[in-house]
């Protein structure tokens, strides 16, 4: 038997009407009449009778009505059920890229977020350049990427972030700058300086100091700070990147912001197509949704 004709047997219950059925159902009242019968017949016992231009449910169609709610939701919570376990027993694995910024902390958040409602999704988790995250986009190693801004990213999909971060140079303890409040453009000429390597956001720099790269006494080029703060201990250069990628706890080195410079914008990245695998799906609604709740 169609879930459908118990459907329509209960609205007539309801109702006590088939013309007032049919119209809550959207179909016609011969239709409604039709279908009464011959589930009437198929019983062998009537369900309804009529007094005085309304139908009474016989007993027989009373506990026909009590074993139609119990199976309508039975069913229906059957096909909750099946759904939240197929949502929870997701599984493939998320490639993440992401920038030695502070948004590595949001993207952390998400990620437990995430592995909370899907626990069996695998996320790896790459620390990399703009230049690199976009790169391996192309090229299907990761699927989304964590950005700062500025960035060519037209071609991708985006999400912009709230949050951000700032313009600065870590120093070793002991440099005679490393407890000032903020370094001016002086400041930056006399400091040996690691640079971000993407020329993109290299020349916006300069351009918001007002400098060119002959202006800066510049030792050499970094993507990522990790490697780098070797040299800055051993007093070689400082580290021109974002405060998020100094990580906490390190008492030897300190992170002075740069005056002039604006805070640092976050973007999300992924390849624009047509259809997504649905944990990529499942995670970037996520994503969009604490991105919406941390904006309040």
């Amino acid at each position: 038997m169609e879930i459908k004709i118990l459907e329509y047997f209960l609205a007539i219950a309801q109702e006590k009407s088939i013309s007032a059925a049919a119209r809550k159902l959207h179909v016609t009242q011969p239709t409604l009449s039709r279908q009464l019968k011959v589930l009437e017949e198929d019983l062998g016992t009537e369900l309804f009778v009529r007094n005085n231009h309304e139908l009474v449910i016989t007993p027989a169609g009373q506990l026909y009505q009590k074993r139609s709610e119990q199976i309508i939701y039975l069913i229906e919570q059957t096909n909750k059920d099946v759904r939240t376990l197929n949502a929870h027993n997701l599984i493939g694995t998320i490639s993440i890229g992401c920038t030695q910024t502070n948004i590595a902390d949001f993207m952390a958040d998400v990620i437990s977020r995430f592995h909370s409602k899907f626990p069996s999704v695998k996320i790896d988790v790459y620390d990399l350049s703009v230049d690199d995250i976009k790169m391996y986009l192309d090229q299907r190693v990761l699927d989304v990427g964590f950005i700062m801004r500025p960035a060519e990213i037209e071609k991708y999909a985006e999400l912009s972030l709230d949050d951000i971060d700032q313009w600065g140079v870590i120093l070793p303890a002991s440099s005679k700058w490393s407890t000032n409040a903020s370094l001016t453009v002086e400041d930056l000429k006399q400091i040996p300086l690691l640079v971000p390597r993407n020329v993109l956001i290299q020349s916006n720099l300069l351009m918001r100091l007002g400098l060119s790269s002959l202006d800066l006494n510049i030792l050499g080029k970094q993507n990522l700070v990790t490697n780098s703060l070797k040299l800055v201990r051993a007093n070689v250069a400082g580290c021109f990147c974002a405060k998020g990628a100094l990580p906490a706890g390190i008492s030897d080195l300190n992170f002075v912001p740069i005056e002039k410079l604006p805070s640092i914008t976050h973007s999300m990245i992924w390849r624009r197509e047509s259809h997504l695998r649905e944990p990529l799906t499942r995670f970037i609604e996520l994503t969009k949704l604490v991105s919406e709740s941390d904006g309040e």
